[in-house]
């Protein structure tokens, strides 16, 4: 490489630790979608089931299972893409990959609504459920802006 382009080059401009956690933030959305995908039965498991799942009728508690299971598939899904992006994409410093690594953070949004317009308990619930998630990625997003938005250079005003 040449040194005078080493300044343009972005995969010199994001640091390492940076899309690193965009990496692991990932690979968390992957544990976390085979945790639910293979144990969406787990009376334990409240962000599908609220109080006692035995009292559900077999139907509905098919039906919340195959939906656990379709939302296991979509956040596994999502962890594969959002590590595959980090590893190249945001690693090279493309600005559309910092946004896709952004796009996780709409949960958050959604966890707020939830906790301002229905019940307290199961918002609160999923709220800490998918803490892990956020902080990973706010923190890949927020030590690497500099890398993706530089700083404007200051005006310069010449006296004459």
């Amino acid at each position: 490489m040449n040194p005078a382009n080493a300044s343009s080059n972005p995969l010199a401009r994001v640091p390492k630790y940076a899309w690193g956690l965009a990496v692991v933030g990932g690979l968390i959305w992957v544990l976390l979608g085979l945790l639910i995908l293979f144990l969406p039965g787990d009376p334990g498991n409240r962000i599908f089931f609220t109080g006692d799942p035995s009292s559900y009728s077999t139907e509905a508690s098919n039906d919340l299972i195959y939906s656990a299971r379709v939302v296991g598939v979509t956040f596994l899904t999502a962890g594969l893409l959002l590590s595959a992006i980090g590893l190249t994409a945001f690693k090279g410093g493309e600005k559309w990959a910092w946004y896709g690594t952004a796009t996780p953070l709409i949960t958050l949004l959604f966890s707020v609504y939830l906790a301002a317009t229905g019940e307290r308990g199961s918002a609160v619930n999923v709220f800490i459920q998918f803490l892990p998630l956020w902080v990973v990625q706010a923190l890949a997003l927020l030590l690497s802006i500099r890398s993706f938005f530089p700083a404007k250079p200051a005006a310069v005003i010449v006296a004459p």
